[in-house]
Formats: structure tokens, sequence, C-alpha cells
């Protein structure tokens, strides 16, 4: 198992600099690079943004920001990296093209991860000479926050590059979760994207706002969902019986409420009235001042969540 101190995040932009900061509080050594001047040269200013709240996540986390390397080129980034964090854009052309460039760059032996929220690794990994240490790591915004990286790996991805990556995020705080099945979109992302769908059906027919749908989820199902997943939630439905008794009771409605679920066509209208909605939401407020704020209470959740681990003995 290969040694990691230094990481290499290339792209730097939201994810990547959330990324940034998360490497640069566990103490590993950080070269970022980014072929936008302009977002390699915030990228120290979003890091500090970032550094009170991994203070208050870890009080090992030191007072003064340790220094990171920007680099001028993919190959500066890349020399003496033990593990790569790609950011770029999500775009399956772009990715393949840099994943070959970062594989000409890096040695053999330092594992490539991907932060793609829904690209194949089987695509992205199809030009390079050292496939095999090719994978995808996806996290969830922001990254510094947000325990959950999702490993994905590919036709031609070796054992010990997954079992490398799991055991660096979970050494560096993360919660890895290797997926038994290369599939588009991952677990967690199709999952939201199903609540997305109907919650896109709801505006369409007029059942709800969109303030109304995110009410519902905060206050209802949300609140669960911080510490218990849909099974563990529907096996305490069941009461004594668990799941077994759940799907007897529930097996009927559940296959009735399946086929009422919507198929929502992304209209001008539908898009414009989320927009608008969505839009008036923050007249009174920054999108600065609401990401802040939800930093602060994902810590709090993410404090509780940990607290609350059902799956213990």
């Amino acid at each position: 198992m290969k040694d990691i101190k230094t990481v290499a995040v290339v792209g730097t932009g939201t994810i990547g600099a959330g990324w940034a900061a998360f490497f640069l509080s566990r103490g590993y050594c950080v070269r970022a690079y980014d072929p936008s001047p302009q977002s390699l040269a915030s990228l120290r200013g979003s890091i500090a943004k970032a550094w009170p709240i991994l203070r208050e996540l870890d009080t090992s986390v030191p007072e003064l920001i340790p220094d990171i390397l920007l680099a001028g080129s993919l190959a500066e980034a890349l020399e003496g990296a033990d593990f790569v964090q790609e950011s770029g854009p999500e775009s399956e052309e772009l990715k393949i093209k840099l994943f070959s460039e970062m594989d000409a760059a890096a040695d053999p032996s330092t594992i490539i991860a991907s932060s793609s929220s829904s690209l194949l690794v089987s695509r992205l990994q199809s030009a390079c000479a050292h496939p095999e240490r090719c994978l995808v790591g996806h996290p969830f915004n922001p990254p510094y926050l947000v325990p959950l990286v999702e490993i994905v790996a590919g036709p031609l991805t070796a054992p010990w590059a997954i079992e490398t990556a799991e055991s660096f995020y979970r050494a560096a705080g993360k919660q890895p979760l290797i997926l038994a099945k290369e599939i588009t979109g991952y677990i967690a992302n199709r999952l939201q994207n199903a609540v997305f769908k109907e919650a896109m059906h709801l505006v369409q027919v007029g059942a709800a706002t969109i303030h109304d749908i995110d009410a519902a989820v905060r206050y209802g199902p949300g609140l669960r969902w911080a510490f218990m997943g849909p099974f563990l939630t529907y096996a305490l439905g069941g009461g004594q019986g668990g799941m077994k008794r759940y799907f007897e009771i529930f097996a009927e409605e559940l296959e009735t409420s399946w086929k009422d679920l919507g198929e929502p066509t992304i209209t001008d209208d539908l898009r414009d009235t989320v927009i608008a909605q969505a839009e008036a939401f923050f007249k009174q407020r920054t999108i600065q001042d609401v990401a802040e704020r939800r930093d602060l209470a994902l810590l709090d959740v993410v404090r509780a969540a940990a607290k609350a681990d059902l799956t213990g003995g």
C-alpha cells in the first residue's frame, strides 16, 4: 500500500478548491493546478473561507493555513504526487483527454481519481497507458464537510488501486463507499435525481412551489435521511416485523404510488417557473451568505449524525 503524503488537485473550481482545503487540513502536502489563471489565483481565498469550518470540525487543524503549491503546469502539479484528485468540468471528452495527459505525467503507481459525478470510468481511462490506476472518487459538495466519497472502478482498474483509494480516503477522515458495479450517476446522485425528478413534476402540475417541496424534505424525510437510509427507515416502519412486515402492509401501496410518480418535461415554462421562484429566495440574501450558513448547519448535522450511528453495536 502506497504511503500517500502529497496530493495533486487538478481543477480548482468549487469542488477542487474544497478538496484542496480538506487535504491541507488533514496534513497533506498539496499541489494545485488549473488552466484558468483566475481560478488558480482565487484558490487561497477559497481555502481561507473554508478553514474556520474545518477547524470547528476538527480541533487538531492548525490555525495557520499551510502553504499550497500553485503549479504553473499540469506536469509541475503532478511531480512527486502520490495521489491525484481531478475536479475538472463534467465533460467526457475533456476528461478523457485530461486523464491521458495526467497518465503520461504521473508515476505509474500514483492513483488518478476523478471527482466526476456521473461519468463512466471505462470511458475516462480509455486513452491511458496505465488505466489500472484510474478510478472515480466522487465527493459531495462541499468536499471539506460532507463525508461521503463514492469509489467507482472501471473494467481495467486494478484491485490495488481500489484498496489504496479506499484506505487513503478513510485515513483522511472520509466515508468511502465502493460501488459493486460501474453505473452512470453512481448511487447517491441517482437517488437525488429520482427525488428531484418528482419535485419537478410536482411543480409542473401545480401541486407545490419549490419552497413547499424544500420544506417538505427539510422538516420530514430529510431529518431521518441525515442518519439512516430508506431501507432502514422502512424496516423500522414495519414495527417489530421489520422489513418483512413492511412489505406485507405496504406492498400494494408501493406499486400504486410508483405508478403515480410523474414524468416531467423540462419545458421553457417549467424552467422559468423554477428559476423565478429560486431567484425570489435570493432577493433578500446572497448565495455566499447562504453557503456560509449552510456550512454551519452541515457542521452540526455531521456531528449529530456521527453520534446517531444506528449501525453500531
